[in-house]
This record gives C-alpha cells, structure tokens and sequence, in this order.
C-alpha cells in the first residue's frame, strides 16, 4: 500500500521526485546541481516534516526499523541466569546441599555451612574408647597408609616411602625434609569418631575410618603439633597458623559429613562462628563429600 506525499520539482537547477512507502520513506533527489544539494535536502525534510506526518505507517507507530525495547525479563549479555559466569553459583548436588557458605562458592562445590546443618547434634560418649580398636596403618600395594599421606603431601613428589623429601605443616607452618619429623593426623581424631557414633560400628568400619586416604580425612603435619592437638574438637584446639583456621573447621565438617558422625552443641557453636567469619575462597571442599554407608 503507497500513500500519496508531496512532490517538490524545479529546486534549484534539478528535478525532485518522492515516494513514500507503507513502512518508510524513500526520496530520490536526481540531478540536482552540485552547489545547491545541502539546500534542497533542508526543504525536502522541512516539507515531510510539515506535511506527511502520517506517512512513516499506517499505524502512525514509526519506522519499520524501529528496534523493540528491551522488557524486564530480557536477557543481557553476560547476565544470562544459565550463565555460569554471573550466575549466582551453588552447589550442583553432589552431596546434596545447595549454595555455599556465606552465599556462594564454584560449581558443584558441597556448602560447608550446609552440611554442618546435616549434622546431628548429641552428647559425646567416650567411655569403651581403646585406640588399638581402630586398625592403622593398613598396606596397599607394599606402602602402608602412613607413607602414602606423606607423598602425596611431598612438595619434592618423591615416592611412597621416600625417606627425605620436602614438607609443610598446616597446622603451624613447621618444614621439614625429615619423614620422621611429621605424624600423620586424623583431622577428626580416633576417640572424637567414638564418642561421636563410632562406638556403634563394626570392626570394618572403623579400621575404613582410621585408613581413610579420601581428601581431608588425613594429613602430615609436624609432630609437636599433632600432638598439642591429640583427640580434642575445635571448640577445645585450634592450630596455632591461623591462616588455615577456615580450612580445618571446613575439613572437620566434611570428615564428620562423610562419616555421619555428630556434633556436641558446643562444637557446633564454635563451627558456625568460625564459619560466619571465612572468606568464601576459605571454605572451598573441591572433592565429592559423599556419606560413606
């Protein structure tokens, strides 16, 4: 459909012929002297300006090249909700629990706040703890559990059984390149696993526990501060670096996750006000937390 707009002739030493069309306008400006184009273009706009308002659409809406305007539930480059990048990232459901502490964490990242609150709180029972029901260090493959920690912690990557190598101590920054110098510590100690549910397990079960090579279950550290620690919780013993504060607390409650085994309502007190004080970066659990059956 045309609709009829206003021709201009005889501007200046040339000829001017217009159409409109339904959805825009398409002047055509031919032989028009070289000096006088700037002029003639002035009137021509001047002219539909004053005399075709309605010519641009039938609706009288605007040009046919007019963009949409964006809506509220437009999506925005870089702000798309499946973009992982600016998505506000959660736990993917490996362990079952979603979001991370303090609100955030990478991808597929268990929330440590998350899984405290999966804990069941109860009062510890300590009585019929012996150590020696908990079987250490079992061999796998002519290296005993005990060697196997201390090379994969070994920033030298020497072997299993390596007798010198290169080590650092979480717990209070202590090197050393002495194997001898370091135990390797249960981060939740033997006789907190009892009083906290152990002392219901078969005889499999615990010596599992005590030769755990799962992240976080074990870990070489320097002698004098495996012991200063011993069997005691958090809320009692805390390591003296206390860069790795958020860490430990993080790996206590994984390992206690991992193992379905409780907490005591002081324990737990002291877990949630050290976890309201962490960096995100400092609660990071990477591997899969999965309940042991």
């Amino acid at each position: 459909m045309y609709c009829r707009c206003p021709s201009v002739s005889n501007a200046a030493d040339g000829q001017v012929r217009s159409r409109c069309e339904n959805r825009g306008v398409n002047t055509k400006i031919a032989r028009v002297g070289k000096s006088n184009r700037r002029r003639v273009g002035a009137w021509l706009v001047l002219a539909l300006l004053l005399f075709v308002p309605g010519c641009a659409g039938s609706d009288g809406s605007g040009s046919g090249d007019e963009r949409p305007q964006r809506t509220a539930g437009s999506k925005k480059a870089g702000q798309d909700p499946a973009d992982g990048r600016n998505a506000g990232r959660g736990e993917s459901g490996r362990d079952g629990a979603a979001g991370a502490a303090k609100g955030g964490g990478e991808p597929g990242e268990p929330a440590v706040a998350a899984l405290l609150e999966k804990l069941k709180v109860s009062a510890e029972v300590e009585k019929g703890y012996d150590r020696d029901l908990f079987y250490h260090w079992q061999v796998l493959d002519g290296c005993d559990v005990r060697d196997r920690v201390l090379a994969r912690q070994d920033r030298r990557n020497g072997p299993c059984g390596a007798d010198s190598g290169r080590w650092y101590s979480a717990y209070d920054g202590e090197r050393t390149s002495d194997p001898g110098d370091f135990d390797v510590d249960h981060m939740v100690p033997l006789a907190e696993a009892w009083a906290s549910g152990a002392r219901r397990w078969p005889e499999a079960r615990r010596d599992d526990f005590a030769n755990d090579l799962r992240p976080y279950s074990l870990i070489a550290v320097s002698a004098s501060s495996n012991r200063s620690k011993s069997d005691q919780d958090p809320a009692e013993w805390m390591p003296d670096n206390t860069d790795f504060a958020c860490r430990y607390v993080a790996r206590w409650i994984a390992v206690k996750f991992r193992w379905s085994l409780s907490v005591d309502a002081r324990e737990k007190g002291f877990l949630e006000d050290t976890l309201s004080g962490c960096r995100p970066a400092d609660l990071r659990i990477r591997d899969t937390i999965a309940r042991v059956s």
